[in-house]
């Protein structure tokens, strides 16, 4: 398990969770770290709103990686892609949990996606959709959700 936090030069802190992205020749690759042993989240929108926000959860529990793909169809209503006949952009995630901090990897490839997936190449402008929360159940609420637009 190598991590290279941060990723890319701009890292985003916000709300006590810190967020970076490098491009990959396959795609995308962000590194979440947030004070939290529960899930994190990263998520994409041209809009300032977590409806209809492709929205990628992660967490770390007995030392496995886990992370999915949902689609936001309403305000706490978040389903998995492939409930929607959708394929998951999520390629690859690693993390760890130490000190009652999370750290996660994961690698992303939008060509993987239904074609409303967002553009996530160099140049882009979205808003990225930032959570965590203490309960690595992904249907539990988040403790802190931050929308910053960005260029990636």
């Amino acid at each position: 398990m190598l991590f290279l936090m941060p990723l890319g030069a701009n890292p985003i802190e916000t709300g006590g969770m810190t967020v970076s992205w490098e491009h990959r020749e396959d795609g995308i690759e962000f590194s979440l770290t947030a004070p939290t042993t529960g899930w994190v989240a990263v998520g994409f929108n041209d809009s300032d709103d977590i409806v209809g926000a492709d929205l990628v959860m992660a967490r770390v529990e007995s030392g496995q990686s886990e992370a999915r793909h949902f689609y936001v169809v309403r305000a706490g209503d978040p389903r998995p892609v492939e409930s929607l006949g959708e394929s998951s952009i999520v390629r690859n995630v690693d993390g760890r949990i130490s000190d009652g901090v999370v750290e996660v990897h994961v690698r992303l490839d939008p060509a993987l996606g239904p074609g409303r997936s967002f553009d996530l190449s160099p140049g882009t402008n979205l808003y990225l959709i930032v959570a965590y929360s203490v309960s690595q159940d992904f249907d539990h609420h988040s403790r802190m959700r931050r929308h910053v637009e960005v260029e990636l």
